[in-house]
């Protein structure tokens, strides 16, 4: 079970942007969602329990090259390794971030990039010195289409409006179809014609370039994305080879955690089975192995934390081998206590333990 479990009731989501969706909260012990109560965005947001939210706009996908970051690919099998000999020698940080379009709540980018900001410098403060550090961004966003219905109902998808069905025409992989969302399908997000930027322990130029690349890439996501957001999709698939030409050099393998992090204010309709796409991560970690160097922390959805939902985006996080720090998205005090001092404490703990490779 998740760590740490704030949580505050979200009456009703405002979204700006290119989708339309409900967005639902029904008092616990309720699950049909029933309401008869419509909120438009041009109108006043009714704060009961039971409200939905309807927002309706069309937009074009932004587009961006995809250059540079990757995965280093190994065989199927995970061994069992960690030298204890020393620290390990790199850290990559994946940050699957829900787009700006398709937000919820007004304040989530900034808050989300001020405390991304701040875990950098913990990071540096407990990472061993020559530590190089990889950090990248990717969306949640599968679709080929630029406009899409969704409704969700206490962090599930709403069978009656026809979510559920729905689902599966919004996930388009890279394999078969790549589209040309800057950021979509496991492609790191480019941000100032880079895909993810490096940096090496304890450089404090580096630390501050890092810092502020980071902060303005999260904001600057104000893509017009699909509601139908897919977090575990966009982890798995950004180590898979056919992401491997956008996502150069991002991964490495034997020495190096892996840390995932998710934040958005949707749940996860991947409809993929979780443990093919934890298959692509150990194939990428296969030296190093999937367990012992890779760790998660989300920031989800109130009612994905009080309903113990499946569609909660930390419930791919739970198949690696730490317990993921987990906090509400519309609490701004949770940010620091998932992204922040104990997380890096966790990731300096990992790097010790798994060693230089």
């Amino acid at each position: 079970m998740p760590r740490l479990t704030t949580i505050a009731a979200i009456a009703a989501a405002l979204v700006s942007g290119c989708t339309t969706y409900e967005h639902r909260i029904d008092e616990p012990g309720s699950m049909d969602g029933g309401s008869d109560t419509d909120v438009d965005t041009d109108s006043d947001v009714d704060t009961d329990s039971d409200a939905d939210t309807d927002t309706d706009s069309d937009s074009d996908t932004d587009s961006g090259s995809d250059t540079g970051s990757g995965s280093d690919t190994g065989s199927d099998t995970v061994s069992d390794t960690g030298t204890g000999s020393g620290p390990c020698t790199a850290v990559d940080i994946l940050f699957v971030v829900q787009q700006h379009d398709t937000s919820p709540f007004e304040t989530f980018h900034e808050d989300l990039a001020d405390a991304a900001q701040d875990f950098v410098g913990d990071l540096w403060d407990w990472l061993p010195t020559g530590t190089s550090v990889h950090v990248g961004l990717t969306t949640g966003d599968f679709s080929d289409e630029v406009f899409c219905n969704s409704s969700y109902i206490n962090c599930f998808p709403d069978a009656d409006a026809g979510t559920l069905d729905e689902i599966p025409d919004h996930y388009t992989t890279p394999d078969v179809l790549e589209t040309s969302e800057n950021g979509g399908q496991g492609r790191l997000y480019v941000h100032q014609d880079l895909s993810y930027f490096e940096a090496e322990v304890p450089d404090s130029v580096d630390v501050a370039a890092l810092s502020m690349w980071l902060g303005t890439a999260i904001e600057a996501q104000e893509v017009s994305g699909c509601t139908y957001l897919m977090y575990a999709a966009a982890a798995g698939w950004s180590t898979h080879p056919t992401n491997g030409d956008a996502n150069a050099g991002f991964l490495r393998d034997d020495g190096a955690v892996f840390v995932i992090v998710f934040a958005g204010g949707l749940p996860d309709v991947t409809p993929a089975p979780y443990e093919d796409l934890e298959a692509m991560i150990a194939t990428a970690k296969a030296t190093c192995g999937v367990d012992q160097c890779t760790l998660g922390a989300a920031l989800v959805w109130s009612p994905c934390i009080t309903y113990s939902s499946p569609y909660s985006p930390a419930v791919f996080l739970e198949m690696f081998g730490e317990v993921p720090l987990v906090g509400d998205v519309d609490e701004p005090d949770d940010y620091p206590l998932v992204l922040g001092a104990d997380l890096a404490q966790q990731v300096a703990a990992t790097c010790e333990a798994i060693g230089p490779g």
